[in-house]
């Protein structure tokens, strides 16, 4: 509260009619439903800004040397698609919520709209660097650009984020949810408990 006036600037406001708002925390948005569509929108958007204003710059006669196009979508692009990945990226499977007999001990973690947003972000700026037709297939533009796919560059965050958790002190408040505790009595003994959150 502020001069007697609520002050709710982390709460956003719903970018279509009839959806909820999120609660914004270091700049990662947070739905009741989590999906994280809104947070990967958004960043994504703020992205392909940059991946066009990189293909502008793509001419050519008189256009920006490749290299160059390269770092600048190192340097903003891959940070500002992949900023929170760590909060709704844990793998495109996971277990289930609720292990029961004869069901599958690995199920998808819904996130594939995600995977390609992401996807089309880094594709559109690898076309950016690479002067090709739109016919070009995926694999030979990324590796030809010398840039990370989607798959790789979130397997790659989340690797990242793994080893930042075997490096921090003991107490680290995050250390305590790398294992999850084992269940001892009751339903599902022997597994392991719920995570309290995507981490």
């Amino acid at each position: 509260m502020v001069n007697g006036v609520a002050h709710n600037s982390a709460i956003t406001t719903a970018p279509k009619e009839g959806d909820q708002p999120a609660l914004r925390w270091l700049k990662v948005s947070f739905n009741r439903k989590p999906s994280s569509k809104q947070h990967v929108s958004e960043h994504a958007a703020k992205a392909r800004k940059v991946s066009h204003h990189i293909c502008g710059l793509a001419r050519t006669k008189d256009g920006t040397v490749a290299s160059a196009l390269q770092k600048a979508v190192i340097t903003y692009v891959l940070p500002s698609v992949l900023y929170g990945t760590k909060a709704w990226y844990a793998g495109r499977t996971n277990p289930p919520c609720l292990q029961r007999q004869g069901r599958e001990e690995i199920v998808s973690a819904h996130n594939g709209w995600h995977v390609d947003f992401v996807d089309k972000t880094l594709s559109l700026a690898a076309r950016g660097v690479l002067l090709v037709w739109r016919t070009t297939p995926t694999v030979t533009l990324f590796r030809d650009s010398g840039l990370l796919s989607s798959m790789a560059a979130l397997k790659e965050s989340k690797l990242r984020f793994a080893i930042r958790l075997q490096t921090v002190d003991d107490q680290h408040l995050l250390v305590k949810r790398i294992t999850p505790p084992i269940i001892i009595q009751g339903k599902g003994v022997g597994y392991g408990q719920l995570p309290k959150t995507k981490i």
